[in-house]
């Protein structure tokens, strides 16, 4: 593909080498409510050419993700993470929390996927799970506790407000909504699991990231401070 603008042109020429089979981590149906958010390659390996202003910058095994987003409207809030680097080839974080109206106000939805690598994978999109989350909504970096029947996740994205960068949405009713993204957000998550669902937590594993995750803050309301770059 290519891109010009106010003088600027960039090019790509890139191969996908996907490491993991596909994942849906909402259910297709909430495309008719607000949004849909699936991944058909959760954890990729990327080569080739990035171009820009003539100067070429080789890419050779970048890991990513390739994500489509789809449905009748943008949730009025919602928080985006994923991270790649885990300590270990194979492994995968992304998370999703949205804040829709349902019957009976609004409450928070959320959905978490974690590959280990090693054939252990958790996946809480059943509408059921993506209720039990704790988490708040906050531009200064997303936290979550997610306690389900014997897999817990306790995580904290946090960006740097320097590096995020602010684009606004339209949606088809003509709605401005804003979000602010990083590249380069810290990452840390507990992973816990317990023998049954009236046991101890036992602490499996801890990852650390830092300035190694991408993170989304999305609201109706613009933050002050922070440029809109893209419309």
């Amino acid at each position: 593909g290519a891109i010009a603008s106010d003088g600027v042109e960039a090019s790509w020429n890139l191969n996908f080498d996907s490491v993991l089979p596909p994942i849906a981590p909402t259910p297709e149906w909430g495309a008719r409510v607000a949004t849909c958010f699936l991944e058909p390659r959760p954890l990729l390996r990327i080569s080739g050419t990035i171009t820009e202003n003539n100067q070429d910058v080789a890419v050779d095994g970048w890991l990513g993700e390739q994500a489509h987003v789809f449905g009748k409207r943008h949730s009025q809030r919602w928080h985006w993470a994923e991270c790649k680097h885990l300590g270990a080839p194979g492994r995968a974080f992304t998370g999703f929390a949205a804040w829709p109206s349902l019957p009976g106000g609004v409450r928070t939805v959320t959905s978490l996927y974690l590959e280990l690598g090693d054939g252990r994978r958790i996946l809480r999109n059943r509408f059921r799970e993506m209720l039990k989350p704790v988490t708040e909504h906050s531009p200064d970096g997303w936290e979550f506790d997610a306690e389900y029947a014997r897999d817990r996740l306790v995580g904290s994205v946090r960006p740097d407000p320097d590096d995020l960068i602010g684009i606004t949405y339209h949606d088809p009713s003509g709605q401005p909504i804003y979000c602010y993204h990083s590249e380069l957000a810290d990452f840390s998550m507990q992973y816990h699991r317990r023998s049954k669902p009236s046991a101890e937590w036992r602490l499996e594993e801890e990852f650390t990231a830092p300035k190694s995750a991408s993170f989304e803050y999305g609201s109706a309301t613009a933050l002050e401070g922070i440029p809109l770059l893209l419309s």
